[in-house]
């Protein structure tokens, strides 16, 4: 998975959106989220490994696939909390002239404020920090398993020792009981994000694609004419949007560009030249890789990125404080990446079945309302209306005549208080029935013998075998 399709998917999110559940991928332990910034100013960025994934985006009407899980989200306050929520995922579907039921939505129709489904994407990732493999407690009682009673659930917490804190409940229970808590390094976790978020990941990608994950200095790129070698294109002089390049870029590369040196003037697509060895705009002497090593630009999906968030709720934004090449990345166990790749990463989380839509009873215990479709499980929330026939302006249709014998007429209904007449059936005349006459077939012609014709009629004024002769 390039670069490349993650900038075009996320470009093609963020400009498409279609915003304004099971409650985080498999088990709310599996979600991760880059720490928060302290107030005063101290980095506590942490490092993950994103892993690309194969998913095909259904809200876009040309079905493309991308890095990442893209789907909708409610998030409903609870009560007057700013940070506290109840999500689901929105069970709508991709067709907004056919909703399927949602109670977010149904709620969201009813009154419900700033809870309108939101895109949301999700990606797989590497968390590498420690881990301790502990039971997993819940309401202060340690959850055992229900096929082999006696056996409690384990989970990986991550360590709570933190260049914030260095107070760790499960490190200190690992020292009182050894075994009881021993770490281990690095887990699998889903980094779950609006399209704020996303915009976020897509500039440390741009970032990252302008150094070399050889060398780990500047690229400088250059456009150029496929016979000479004449710059087409200066990104220096560009008054266009940081935002903006990327889509300025892709369409120059697409189009046919004519040469400006005057002894070429050819005309064909610009090919791209990438030399690393830069320091802002200037050329190291001495530094870059070497001529018969390839520049080749990191990307986010090979490279070990420090991500933290800054700004409080919906001002907040993931920075990167720092990136490393995957192959100068050491673990804290001591073993090397492929290794720890190859026992965390063997198997990733499927995102497709992670975020499928709960059933509607469980959405409504989640957000703690009645399921509306309890006692109509055929109802189909938000569909279309039902058919009403159209009204006929017309003229008035024509009464079919009758030609059978008379109706009977039906005796009144009786008044109260007053005997009920007796009526007699008029005796009807019995129907004569008429002699059926012969038809007499036409003549046909004997063998031997000509034709039957017509003497009184002109030929040409002669009707067809089964023609009408009106």
């Amino acid at each position: 998975m390039s670069f490349n399709s993650l900038r075009a998917g996320a470009n093609r999110v963020l400009q498409n959106r279609v915003g304004g559940g099971k409650r985080g991928g498999g088990g709310s332990w599996l979600r991760w989220s880059p720490p928060q910034m302290p107030p005063n100013g101290q980095k506590v960025a942490e490092p993950v490994l994103y892993l690309p994934g194969n998913y095909v985006d259904e809200y876009d009407d040309t079905h493309p696939t991308n890095p990442f899980r893209r789907f909708r989200k409610h998030n409903f306050r609870k009560g007057d909390s700013k940070k506290d929520f109840r999500s689901i995922i929105c069970s709508a579907g991709t067709n907004p002239h056919a909703p399927q039921p949602c109670v977010g939505c149904h709620e969201v129709d009813h009154g419900a404020k700033k809870a309108e489904p939101k895109d949301t994407v999700a990606f797989n990732i590497i968390h590498l920090v420690n881990y301790h493999h502990v039971p997993y407690i819940k309401d202060g009682q340690v959850q055992y398993k229900k096929d082999k009673p006696g056996e409690p659930v384990m989970i990986f917490e991550p360590c709570e020792r933190t260049p914030v804190s260095y107070n760790c409940k499960w490190c200190g229970a690992e020292q009182q009981r050894p075994g009881s808590a021993p770490l281990v390094f690095g887990r699998q976790r889903i980094h779950e994000m609006g399209l704020g978020h996303l915009g976020n990941i897509l500039s440390v990608e741009r970032q990252l694609g302008n150094v070399c994950a050889n060398c780990g200095t500047g690229i400088m790129r250059k456009y150029e004419c496929q016979q000479c070698q004449t710059p087409l294109l200066d990104l220096g002089q560009l008054n266009i949007p940081e935002d903006k390049q990327e889509e300025f870029i892709q369409k120059f590369l697409s189009e046919q560009q004519q040469c400006p040196n005057p002894a070429c003037r050819f005309v064909g697509l610009p090919q791209i030249f990438e030399d690393c060895g830069y320091v802002g705009w200037q050329k190291v002497p001495g530094r870059g890789c070497p001529e018969n090593v390839e520049t080749k630009p990191m990307s986010l999906f090979d490279t070990v990125v420090y991500l933290q968030r800054e700004g409080e709720a919906a001002q907040s934004k993931i920075v990167c404080t720092d990136m490393q090449p995957l192959s100068l990345f050491r673990p804290l166990d001591g073993r090397s990446m492929p290794e720890v790749l190859k026992e965390v990463a063997e198997k990733l989380v499927d995102l497709v079945a992670a975020y499928q839509p709960d059933s509607l009873d469980v959405q409504a215990k989640i957000l703690g309302v009645q399921n509306p479709w309890a006692n109509a499980p055929q109802q189909q929330y938000g569909g279309p209306p039902p058919q009403q026939q159209a009204p006929y302006y017309g003229p008035p249709p024509q009464q079919a005549p009758y030609y059978g014998p008379p109706p009977q007429q039906q005796p009144a209904a009786p008044q109260q208080g007053y005997p009920q007449p007796q009526y007699q059936q008029p005796q009807q005349p019995p129907y004569q029935q008429y002699p059926q006459q012969p038809v007499t077939p036409y003549p046909q012609p004997q063998q031997g013998q000509p034709p039957v014709t017509y003497p009184n009629v002109p030929a040409s004024t002669r009707p067809p075998y089964g023609g009408n002769s009106r």
